[in-house]
């Protein structure tokens, strides 16, 4: 009996090892993402290097229409198509700097995008801030 316990301690002890083993491995392969958020001014200095930057408006198509940052491209964040759209249509050689309306759905996107191998900022406070810091907007 003395024996059987004793087996069965030891075979509960290698699985936990093997259990905490596991559960190492998987937290060092897991890549850590961090996003650089910038304000405006920073953001209007990445920009000007449109040649090594690609400015990504993540807000509707209408809300694109409306009025826009001068040259971005427009992908919306919210329509299911997203991550095919950017994968599609971006390259992972150039910066991509992200801004929606508020900060917040940009910053959801420049997160995915990170995550799928791109270079990506977001502008803090989104298209709002830029406005309020009387930034240049093209409008339709």
């Amino acid at each position: 009996m003395k024996r059987i316990i004793i087996f069965l301690a030891f075979l509960g002890l290698a699985f936990s090892l093997n259990s905490c083993k596991h559960k190492q491995q998987e937290q060092t392969v897991k890549k850590e993402v961090t996003l650089q958020r910038l304000n405006p001014d920073e953001f209007e200095k990445l920009i000007s290097d449109t040649l090594n930057v690609v400015l990504l408006d993540v807000r509707t198509l209408q809300e694109y229409k409306e009025s826009h940052m001068k040259h971005a491209i427009q992908i919306d964040f919210r329509e299911d198509s997203f991550v095919d759209d950017c994968l599609k249509k971006l390259s992972r050689d150039k910066q991509i700097a992200v801004y929606c309306r508020s900060g917040f759905c940009s910053n959801s996107a420049a997160k995915i995008l990170l995550e799928n191998g791109f270079n990506a900022v977001d502008l803090m406070g989104g298209y709002t801030e830029w406005v309020k810091a009387g930034k240049e907007i093209v409008s339709e």
